[in-house]
């Protein structure tokens, strides 16, 4: 009977964060808030196998994510902080035989290489790199991710966007020019990783398109700790759970939320219901 007990209650864990959209209600909210798991590799075109995720955005007034990106000024702060400092070029960072490597993989991925983005900070030119190799790895091309998308239709349409986070503050961190070596040393660790990421490229589609959130959140950790990611998946400041229970008490807010920081005992998800909020799975 116990061993029955645990796995009922295993069960119960996992199916808990089975999906990924969520609705918000409850506590001071006036109408009902979505919650969406996303990712920063995944096309927007996976956001089709999401049953219901275009009906309830189109239901909000403002788009929550941690960062707000799509505007001229946040545009414009891209730019300028994904050029190398110093009149430098990538060349100055690469061995001989490492950027004739990355050329040539560049060059077969992205049809130009390195010579075309000398000046690009490394982090960006990962980015690039592996968003190409995303979609040859699974036959989806896309020119937004499942992250951003919903940023540039509001921006579009008229719809507030708000970030929880400073996107300054976040750009400065990526593209800091103290991190130019490691982000190098990494764009070349990439090249040479190019058929692991295909095959953990195509594990996390399969998983986002099967709608769940756990094994979305893990195929992601894989990839992630693999690529050494330094962006943090840590729960919600106490000053950003303030900011978003003031969106959600006062708007029909959209939230998109990396799915690593949704899920678990430290997760979005539970760090809004001990808030008081109440949130369930959006009833397909």
């Amino acid at each position: 009977m116990r061993k029955k007990l645990v796995f009922c209650l295993l069960i119960l864990s996992v199916s808990a964060y089975s999906q990924l959209l969520w609705r918000i209600n409850g506590k001071n909210t006036r109408t009902t808030s979505y919650l969406l798991g996303t990712n920063a590799l995944i096309p927007a075109k996976a956001l089709d196998s999401i049953t219901g995720v275009y009906r309830a955005f189109n239901k909000c007034n403002v788009v929550v994510s941690a960062y707000s990106s799509y505007s001229v000024d946040a545009e414009s702060e891209l730019k300028r902080a994904a050029v190398l400092p110093f009149q430098k070029s990538i060349k100055d960072y690469l061995a001989d035989s490492s950027y004739i490597m990355v050329d040539k993989e560049l060059k077969k991925t992205i049809k130009f290489g390195l010579k075309e983005m000398a000046l690009l900070h490394p982090a960006m030119i990962r980015q690039i790199y592996l968003a190409e190799l995303f979609g040859l790895a699974t036959n989806i091309a896309d020119d937004a991710q499942t992250d951003s998308y919903f940023q540039r239709v509001a921006s579009v349409k008229g719809v507030k966007v708000i970030g929880l986070q400073d996107y300054s503050m976040y750009i400065a961190g990526l593209f800091d020019p103290a991190k130019i070596q490691f982000y190098a040393d990494k764009l070349v660790l990439d090249v040479t990783l190019r058929d692991s990421y295909k095959s953990l490229f195509v594990d996390l589609l399969r998983a986002y398109q099967s709608d769940n959130l756990v094994k979305t959140s893990e195929a992601a950790k894989v990839i992630d700790n693999l690529l050494a990611f330094e962006q943090t998946k840590k729960p919600l400041t106490e000053n950003e759970m303030v900011k978003l229970s003031d969106l959600l008490n006062t708007n029909s807010c959209f939230f998109t939320i990396d799915v690593q920081k949704l899920a678990g005992e430290n997760g979005v998800i539970e760090q809004l219901r001990k808030a008081g909020y109440e949130v369930k799975p959006y009833r397909k």
